[in-house]
Parts: structure tokens; sequence; C-alpha cells
């Protein structure tokens, strides 16, 4: 009887905890739906994450080993190929189970901290409190990169660590520390800054003396690194640890120009740096990596008061309110959300809070301290690179635990006043949005890639006006004159940008595209291809639009050779099979056609032309065969 007269009991105690789970499944349903209205809502544009979205696309056809070191962390584009495969290529799929995960992460660290001595008693619930609550972290957990797979690994890192350090027996020890250290390497091929905090845990055990325990986790981690090293090595053809040319970032943030900030966007400055990068270790005979690192310690070596100012700068820009976790997106769209602008005013409450915690919770360090190398290898490793809130993402389950544990400690009765007072001055401080231009950057290629030209068009020009990228934005603007039928000033746009850059292939591309479609020029055309393709070889739309040029020429073999050449470039283009599978068709092949056909439908699967394109050559082939 005595446990039925405590069932209620449990259950009173439980309804605070399911009554937030359920407050934060609605806020993120509230914004997964909020987010459904807006155009990148479905397209994977921006940087980074279309990379991402190639690179598992690629791994979908079958590619599953890169053809170059890779120049992002390996492990996200693995997922969210999986998620692809699981949802037919569904990106608001995708974005509601990033959502999903990461609300379910937290509960599973709130999980942890009731099973940890020596913290506030009311610590875990604050903390599912602001996990659940806080919606500034939204945006990104929806976006279509890395860290959305990076805080699962590092709330499972944290559980392992804390679970591994009370085991009773050797088995159980050789079992959970490994563990631990597989799930800290996973969070590091997710985001390599993550090695800082294994690097960190490796230290403590080290200085604690417990040298089995380190090197169990190290063993761990080393099982999930190693096989990338080595691709990534042998692809290179020197040691690259995880990802290929890692040393711009720790540049960009120790220089003379340096911010502390990303600083400097993609667009022209960005591509010419990295021309001469590439020229300068061309001529040395060494890596870009090297050309970055030596340019690094150049720096830190005849600036050194200099060096000093900026690690001080990038050490308070981790703490500045208004840099909100989203990564390169700019501010403008991070903040068109009424959660996420509401949320906005939240920051620096909570990082206020954060900072006492992590003062008074000093005494107790050892129940807490895996919070505190957490928190404290993210922030040094930000402090050394490039202060971004992308980064400062993986130190929020330590940020959201100290400030639980001073919200838990807080005397309210006697200071009452210092929360609304913080809304206040937060409220207060709200600026206008940045990143406007970056913004009408992003929306105007969305629209452009959705056909909406009208839209496209004034985005476009005013990213054009106010972003020094006369290459990004000509060749699109050129795109809509195209598709609007003024040749005139397509042709234009596209000469403009061979002015500001005669290397940029897409223009040759473009203006072989334009030629090939007016009378009298399909020499030219073809002159501005080969060209192009003199620029960048390894270009698969390059040589699937050359393709188009000869097949409507006749020339059948030259455009079959160069749609293979697409595929070769990126197994995932799904036109070049297409077409592949049309000039199968023109010649009888229909089973082949269908195989074809087949693949891009299976790459595209909402594109209605593959998926007739198929059944008609299926039904071919059956007759053919009767």
């Amino acid at each position: 009887m005595a446990g039925l007269v405590d069932m209620p009991d449990r259950f009173a105690r439980l309804r605070p905890v399911f009554l937030l789970a359920a407050a934060g499944l609605v806020l993120r349903a509230v914004y997964w739906a909020d987010y459904a209205g807006f155009p990148l809502f479905d397209l994977a544009v921006g940087p980074d994450v279309s990379e991402y979205d190639a690179r598992a696309r690629e791994i979908l056809s079958g590619v599953f080993l890169p053809r170059e070191a890779e120049i992002h962390a390996p492990l996200y584009s693995w997922f969210l190929a999986l998620l692809y495969q699981l949802g037919g290529s569904s990106i608001p799929l995708v974005r509601a189970v990033q959502l999903l995960l990461n609300w379910g992460s937290w509960l599973g660290i709130y999980a942890l901290l009731n099973r940890l001595h020596g913290i506030p008693r009311k610590a875990p619930l604050w903390f599912l409190a602001l996990a659940m609550l806080y919606p500034v972290p939204l945006f990104h957990q929806a976006e279509l990169i890395s860290e959305a797979l990076l805080l699962p690994l590092l709330a499972g890192t944290l559980a392992a660590l804390y679970v591994a350090e009370r085991s009773r027996t050797r088995s159980e020890r050789l079992l959970r520390f490994p563990l631990a250290g597989v799930l800290a390497g996973l969070a590091a091929i997710t985001h390599p800054m993550s090695l800082a905090f294994l690097g960190a845990e490796l230290l403590w055990f080290g200085w604690r003396k417990r040298f089995g325990a380190a090197m169990l986790v190290l063993a761990g981690a080393l099982v999930a690194i190693l096989p990338v090293s080595l691709v990534n090595s042998s692809l290179a053809g020197r040691p690259v640890l995880i990802q290929a040319n890692s040393a711009f970032n720790l540049w960009l943030g120790n220089n003379p120009e340096a911010t502390g900030s990303c600083y400097i966007r993609p667009g022209t400055q960005w591509r010419t740096l990295h021309r001469e990068a590439e020229q300068e270790a061309e001529a040395r005979g060494v890596t870009v990596d090297r050309v970055w690192t030596g340019r690094v310690f150049s720096f830190w070596w005849n600036h050194p008061l200099d060096a000093l100012r900026l690690a001080c700068v990038k050490a308070g820009k981790v703490w500045y309110w208004r840099e909100l976790t989203a990564g390169a997106d700019p501010e403008f769209l991070i903040r068109r959300s009424v959660l996420i602008r509401l949320g906005g005013v939240l920051t620096l409450p909570l990082f206020v809070f954060a900072l006492i915690g992590v003062l008074r919770e000093r005494k107790r360090f050892l129940p807490c301290r895996h919070f505190y190398l957490l928190l404290g290898a993210l922030f040094l490793m930000q402090i050394l690179t490039v202060t971004s809130g992308r980064y400062r993402l993986a130190m929020l389950p330590a940020v959201l635990f100290f400030a639980a544990c001073a919200l838990a400690r807080f005397r309210w009765r006697r200071h009452w006043f210092v929360l609304p007072l913080l809304l206040a001055v937060s409220l207060l401080l709200q600026g206008s949005d940045s990143g406007r231009a970056e913004a009408a950057a992003l929306l105007g290629e969305a629209a452009f890639r959705k056909g909406e030209f009208r839209e496209a068009k004034p985005l476009l020009e005013q990213a054009l006006r106010e972003i020094d990228d006369v290459p990004r934005f000509g060749n699109l603007l050129g795109g809509i004159a195209m598709a609007e039928g003024d040749a005139v000033g397509a042709e234009r746009a596209f000469r403009q940008v061979l002015a500001a850059d005669p290397l940029d292939a897409d223009a040759h591309m473009n203006l072989g595209n334009l030629c090939s479609v007016l009378p009298g020029r399909a020499g030219e055309a073809e002159e501005h291809y080969r060209r192009a393709l003199a620029l960048r070889p390894d270009y698969a739309d390059l040589h699937f639009n050359f393709g188009l040029f000869l097949q409507r020429q006749g020339r059948l073999p030259e455009a079959e050779k160069q749609y293979r050449q697409a595929l070769e470039c990126n197994p995932a283009h799904a036109q070049a099979f297409n077409s592949l599978g049309i000039l199968a068709m023109g010649r009888g092949a229909f089973r082949e056609a269908a195989e074809f056909f087949h693949r891009a439908a299976s790459l595209e699967p909402g594109n209605p032309g593959f998926a007739a394109n198929r059944r008609a050559a299926q039904e071919a082939a059956n007759a053919a065969e009767k």
C-alpha cells in the first residue's frame, strides 16, 4: 500500500517536468510552422549549408568517400544523408527531426543532473525550464548545419563521463570510459572545436593521476577520429586530423585587421585571399594550412600587444549578448521570427546568471567539473581562433547549467527586482538588426532557385549595391535577364562579371548558355564553354550545360561524354542522369534509359518530369520485350 500512497506524490513531482517538456515541444512546433512560410524553409541555401547538402547527396548516390580531403567535418553530412534517405530528401522533415533531437537532448541532460550530487536541489528543474523555453537556439537547431548534431553528442559525452566515474567494477570502467571517448570523438568529427573539450578532459584525468581512465577515453575517441584522419590524409597526401584548410579560421581571428569575429564574408575579398594563399603555397611547396599558420605566428611575433588586445576583445565578445547562436546567417534573418526576437531579450539575463553561477559554484568544482571543462575549453578556443555565435552554441549546455545553479540559489524574496531590471535593460538595448544586405542575398538566391524572378531581382540588386561580390550577384541577375528574354541585359551582366573577375568560370558558362540559344553564335558558345572548362574542369554543372549544347548540335557521343563527366564531378547530378536517359531512349536502349531515369528520380523524388520519364521508359522496355 505504501507504493500506492506514494504514486500521487511522484506524479506531483513530475508534473512540472511534463509541463515544461510539453511547452518545449509546442514551442518547437510553433517555430517550425512559422519557419514553413519562409523562402529558405525547403532549400539548402547559404554558406556551409549548401556544401553539407551537396556532400549528403553525394553519399546518397553511392560516393561514400570524398574525392578530396574534406574542408568540413564529415559526420553531419552522413547524418543529413540518413535523414534524406528516410524522409525522401525532404528538407522540412530534416528541420523537424533536428528540433526534436534538440528537445530530446535537453531532456537527457536534465535526467543526468537529477543524478548528480553536490549541485543545488532545484537546479535540474531550472535547467529544464531554460532549455525548453529559451528559443534563440531553435533557429540554429533547425538549420542544415553541423551543430544540430553536436548538442546530443556533447550531452551524451557528459552523461557517459559522469556514469563512468561512478563505475564500481573494472569491467564497467572498461566499457563506459571508451564509450565517453567515442562520443567525444564523434563530436569532434562533427565540429573540430570539440577537440578542445576532449583535450581538457584528458588533461583533467592526467592531473588527477587517473591515467587508465585517460587512456580509455583517448582510445575511444581515436576509434571515431582515426578513420576520418586516415581518409583525409590519404586524399591530401599529408597529415590531416579531421578537415583540411582549417587554419584559415585561426588566421581569421589573428591578423592585423582582425576584429575578433568573422569580419570577412564570402565575396571578392574572400576569394582573393584564398587565391593568394594557394599561389603562395604552390610557390613555396607547402600546404595552404601552413601558409595561414605561418601568417598567424608572424602576427603574434611582430605584434604581441595587438595580439593580446585582440584576445581580450574576443574574450568579451564570447559573452556579447547580441551575438546570437546562429552561424553564418545574418541577424536580420535570425530575428525575423517573433519567438527568436523575444528570446533575444532573454540572452542578457541568461548570461548574467550564468556568470554568477560560474563564480558561485567554483567551491563545488568536482560535482560540476565536466561542465566547467566544457565551458572553459570552448571559451579558450574562441579566444584562440575567432568568436562566433555558432561556436558558442556548443557552450550552451554549460551556460544553461550554471545559470540554473545561480537561479536555484537566488534569494528571490530579497532580490526579486533583479530579473525584471535585467529584462528591461535588455529590452532597451535591442537595436536595429544587422545583416540586411546578406539577408537580401540569401533571399534573392532562394527566390531565383524557385523561379520567382520578380521577387529575386530587387533583392539581388540591393545585395549587389551593398556587398562587394559582383560575380555572385551578376551571374544571378544575368540569369534572370535570360529567363525574361532580355539577351542584351544578360550579356551585359555576364561581361560585367568577367570585367570584375576574368577567372570566373560561371560567367563563361553563362555566356555559353546565352550564345547557344542565339542565332549564329554557336561557335562563340563553345569557346566560352571550353574557357570555363579550362578554369574549372571539375565543375559538374558546366559539363552538363556543355552537354546540352552538344546535344542540340547533334553531337550525341560528345554530349554523352560530357554528361558522364558531370556525374564524375557530382554523382548526385540528377539532371545528368535524366539527360543520359533521354539519349538512351533515342537509340532504343529502353532498359538502360529506365535505369538512368530511376537514378534521377531517386535523387529528386519531387520532380514529376523524372518520374514521368521513368514510367515512359519502363513501358517502352516492356513493350519492346513482348
